[in-house]
């Protein structure tokens, strides 16, 4: 007969694993509200700047028909709240509270980032809930847009309009704000197509200090030149979603350069603009998440008065 352990040791070995597991299987429901003031001059507020190591060697715009926003406060550039990886049917962060935080931050407008679903099996689900947000925002005069991600397969564009958005692939919006013009561009995903910058803008002189990218998959900054945008907003990687010691799951387990050299939850600097990865709402493959809450971010960004950005010290 085997000798039983001692229950004392028992307990040491059982009860962290067992805080880890109910730890893991509330965080998808703690949703977290990141704000940032994304100021003149490279100066922002709101997160610490972070280090990772660096990586290897006309005007035809789309204006929408938008009704005037509900009591629009007067501030200073723009205020976007930004949210990603909503994975409809292992979202547990509670869509009511998503829009309460978007209708409460007053923003001049709302994107998603890409990834509705996980497949087929939760589609009818996201594109209810996306629909239920597209008709507050909407009555609210907010306007509303989207790119797609890699688990967006085989929707076509105009489902993601039914739901009343701007659906953007390689294409751009402009929008009136604190008495600016700004340009936003989305990308198409890189799995599903080819993000192509340069087609978004079809020759347009676009403000780079007031140009703001939007891609799912961060390493689309990859093809991106200097000198052409503010800041660029991503996706994907969920913050690692169940993060694991040592940065395993993004040295190991995923595939994309910017996340194995570090770049994977956050704001950073990257070459002469800013790049922010968002955690993203939902989870993929299992309802778990450690160490990386779900996450929607609110925004206040101010151009530099010159068009021109330098780094902070």
């Amino acid at each position: 007969m085997p000798a039983e352990l001692p229950l004392p040791l028992v307990v040491l070995i059982v009860l962290p694993l067992a805080t880890l597991a109910l730890w893991a299987l509330v965080e998808p429901h703690c949703l977290e509200i990141t704000r940032y003031h994304l100021g003149p001059s490279g100066h922002w507020t709101g997160a610490p700047q972070r280090q990772p190591r660096p990586l290897p060697p006309d005007s035809r715009c789309s204006f929408h028909s938008f009704p005037a926003p509900l009591d629009a406060p007067e501030r200073p550039g723009l205020r976007l709240v930004f949210f990603t990886d909503y994975h409809a049917g292992l979202m547990l962060a509670g869509r009511d509270r998503l829009l309460r935080v978007m209708l409460d931050a007053r923003p001049d407008v709302v994107v998603f980032g890409g990834d509705l679903i996980n497949g087929k099996w939760d589609r009818r689900r996201g594109f209810q809930d996306l629909a239920w947000f597209g008709a507050a925002l909407y009555e609210a005069g907010i306007p509303f847009l989207s790119i797609r991600g890699n688990h967006d397969k085989g929707i076509d564009r105009s489902a993601w309009e039914d739901c009343g958005l701007v659906h953007l692939r390689n294409e751009r919006y402009c929008l009136e704000a604190g008495g600016e013009r700004w340009i936003l561009v989305g990308l198409d995903d890189q799995r599903l197509g080819t993000p192509d910058f340069a087609a978004a803008l079809e020759g347009h002189a676009a403000d780079p200090a007031r140009t703001l990218v939007f891609a799912h998959n961060p390493d689309s900054v990859l093809d991106l030149k200097p000198g052409c945008q503010a800041q660029v907003f991503c996706g994907h990687f969920h913050g690692g979603q169940i993060r694991a010691p040592f940065r395993f799951e993004f040295r190991h387990l995923r595939s994309e350069l910017l996340s194995q050299a570090g770049y994977y939850g956050g704001l950073y600097d990257w070459l002469d603009f800013r790049l922010f990865i968002s955690r993203g709402t939902g989870c993929v493959l299992f309802p778990l998440r450690f160490l990386a809450r779900p996450e929607i971010s609110i925004f206040d960004i101010q151009a530099d008065s010159g068009g021109s950005r330098s780094h902070p010290r």
